[in-house]
């Protein structure tokens, strides 16, 4: 996974993007605190790398959707079995409707085109010796006007977020 300490206040710009991989997550929210202790307002947001350098707030903005899951999650293979929303982020989604931070409890998802249908994707990548994330029998949907004009479509979307061990 890749954090990224995004400063929020008005006047900041920038970000520093972590490996927690690398570094504990715990090491990454202390540099946070440390940061807010300084007098800057920050966010720590998961995301994948390559976030361009000098980015504000608003490259990892995003819009907000909801998981409907046919069935109970077993096992160790879904990634987003505990979450019960997303925020849909990338190049897909237009400013005006960015307006949803990525959290925790709100992880980052991508659309992408397979076989001309449109699925949606964890930003974060599956773990290392893990296959390439598949259908998981779950879908994304918002009741917010605005869906159609993010999705292109009226329908669900299929979330492919299923991996297991390679």
């Amino acid at each position: 996974m890749y954090l990224y300490v995004v400063p929020t206040g008005p006047k900041d710009s920038g970000f520093i993007g972590i490996d927690a991989t690398v570094a504990d997550e715990a090491i990454v929210r202390a540099y946070a605190k440390q940061y807010e202790d300084d007098g800057h307002p920050c966010l720590v947001i998961p995301g994948r790398p390559g976030v361009p350098k000098g980015s504000t707030i608003e490259a990892f903005q995003g819009f907000p959707a909801m998981i409907y899951r046919a069935i109970e999650a077993r096992g160790h293979g879904f990634r987003l079995a505990r979450h019960r929303s997303v925020v849909i982020t990338g190049d897909g989604v237009a400013p005006p409707y960015r307006i949803s931070i990525p959290s925790a409890a709100k992880p980052p998802v991508t659309l992408a085109r397979v076989n001309r249908q449109l699925v949606a994707y964890p930003v974060i990548p599956p773990d290392p010796g893990f296959l390439p994330y598949r259908f998981g029998e779950a879908f994304l949907w918002s009741d917010d006007p605005r869906w159609s004009r993010i999705a292109g479509q009226r329908a669900p979307i299929p979330l492919f977020d299923y991996t297991e061990p390679a």
